[in-house]
């Protein structure tokens, strides 16, 4: 049977929808039964991740009355999340796949429909003035019969009583991953849209395209709390925790789907090291309705329509929604908005090098707005000069890609969001020069990326963004000629309890 996931929105977002209600139904069941229960709410929220103390000081683990699942299967199942790697999106096309047959089955037991399917939050859908807002089942504290909403989270906010980021900021849901032609990253100054590759990666440090935005930045956004106590969803020890997690991530997952209909030469790795999976000891395993146990590989669902596992193939309700059919008409499109559109940087590049044109000279530290100045290499940036001179309306060669990098973040605590822009006038505050905006960073998952005692030493976390079109302004007003730095201003959303630390800010050209 192929499974239909539909839109959340596509019919009010409310419990007047079918799909909301038995899925409210389907969570009440999965959250009554006890923690060592594999089919049971908190065991899969903790195959995400799991810290007992933040698990009990928000009420979700007593240790007095909760008995655990042994250490084997503790050890197996628990703390397997996938970020900051090329197996963050298969991984989770898993997991998700196990989450969703065990509400399926739960509510098929009481009498619902044998085809439930999990609906998907497309919050990039820019046809929708609604998108953005979290749907209405997951805001309410009661269901239609007066009975406790199980969707609604009263720690999805932290400390706050009320969102503080939702709506979703319109810049926090650009779709910019989409113009990645690569899935798989050379470097993180090339992190190619599904990741650098990686081993078994809990949170590693290559982090590709669509991992950084929208995901990342969305489970920041609905999570926003005050600094020192964020909502579960800024936490991966605490996302799973949260009904709207398994939404956001089917839209990720949509989101790959639909990239690799853009053409370009998308497509996923054919790599053995991908198809495979981790080495054995890192097998990613789930559980299944009827005591099954799932364990699957990147090369078993690669495909939705070909899954390796009985009766769960899915697709969505549409394979391009409408928000993305911008997309698409903007990926294709043979016109240009200030001369680069995305159209010179569609069509898959042939990329033999990255170039570093620029790097800061030493650590960073930031805790409130922070200026640092990129020092460029001169004959470097004569190179990304003449690529940009090239560009014409009568030879649209596509010129250099220019990537800043954010190189080796940490912080200790969760729900960090970085405001980067370039250029500010000097003296000027960067929030009265929203044109200045290049990109916004969340450091989810950072607290653990950052611990010295994890697998990859507290290495923190790297990303790239893509400053082509802002390097092509600087370009047209014959600024970029002559600068032999750069100034980057980097704002926190809100003030950390401690200073993040950012080893090295760098600029990077590809090039053929």
């Amino acid at each position: 049977m192929t499974y239909i996931r539909q839109s959340v929105w596509a019919k009010s977002g409310s419990f007047k929808d079918p799909i909301l209600l038995w899925y409210a139904k389907g969570v009440a069941a999965l959250k009554s039964r006890p923690l060592n229960d594999h089919t049971s709410w908190r065991f899969m929220a903790a195959i995400h991740g799991i810290n007992f103390n933040s698990w009990q000081q928000l009420g979700y683990y007593n240790p007095s009355t909760d008995q655990l699942p042994s250490r084997v299967d503790q050890e197996k199942y628990w703390n397997q999340c996938q970020h900051g790697t090329w197996f963050f999106l298969p991984w989770h096309r898993g997991y998700l796949i196990s989450l969703e047959a065990l509400v399926r089955d739960a509510i098929i037991a009481q009498g619902g429909p044998q085809d439930w399917a999990l609906p998907y939050w497309d919050y990039s859908d820019t046809t929708n003035p609604k998108a953005r807002v979290l749907p209405p089942a997951f805001t309410r504290k009661t269901m239609p019969d007066g009975s406790p909403n199980p969707l609604y989270v009263a720690q999805r906010y932290g400390a706050n009583s009320s969102p503080r980021t939702l709506p979703l900021p319109a810049n926090d849901v650009t779709l910019g991953a989409m113009k990645e032609t690569k899935y798989t990253g050379t470097s993180n100054a090339s992190p190619g849209f599904g990741g650098l590759q990686t081993g078994f990666a809990h949170f590693g440090n290559g982090t590709g395209a669509l991992e950084n935005k929208p995901h990342n930045i969305v489970h920041v956004d609905i999570g926003s709390g005050i600094s020192t106590n964020p909502g579960l969803m800024s936490d991966p020890d605490l996302a799973g925790l949260d009904p709207i997690f398994y939404l956001h991530h089917a839209n990720i997952d949509r989101l790959w789907s639909v990239w690799l209909t853009l053409g370009g030469n998308r497509a996923n790795p054919t790599d053995s090291a991908w198809l495979n999976g981790p080495s054995v000891g890192h097998l990613f395993t789930v559980p299944m309705p009827q005591n099954y146990e799932w364990v699957y590989y990147p090369s078993n669902v690669n495909s939705t329509t070909s899954l390796v596992i009985n009766n769960v193939n899915y697709s969505y309700g549409y394979t391009v929604a409408p928000g993305d059919k911008i997309l698409a008409a903007a990926v294709t499109a043979n016109t240009r908005s200030l001369r680069l559109n995305v159209a010179a940087l569609s069509p898959t590049p042939i990329i033999t090098r990255s170039v570093l044109v620029g790097a800061t000279t030493e650590p960073l530290s930031v805790q409130n707005e922070t200026v640092a100045n990129i020092t460029l290499d001169n004959g470097q940036r004569d190179n990304v000069v003449r690529s940009f001179a090239a560009l014409t309306d009568t030879q649209p060669k596509s010129p250099d890609r220019v990537r800043l990098n954010l190189e080796n973040i940490r912080a200790h605590q969760e729900g960090i969001v970085l405001d980067v822009y370039l250029d500010v006038p000097t003296g000027a505050n960067a929030d009265d020069h929203p044109e200045c905006l290049i990109d916004s960073i969340a450091l989810f998952g950072i607290k653990n990326a950052s611990d010295l005692g994890q697998p990859h030493g507290g290495a923190g976390i790297s990303v790239s963004v893509d400053i082509t079109r802002t390097i092509d302004e600087l370009h047209l007003t014959n600024e970029l000629n002559t600068l032999s730095s750069l100034p980057i201003t980097i704002v926190p959303r809100k003030t950390p309890g401690n200073a993040v630390i950012i080893d090295k800010i760098s600029i990077y050209r590809e090039t053929n």
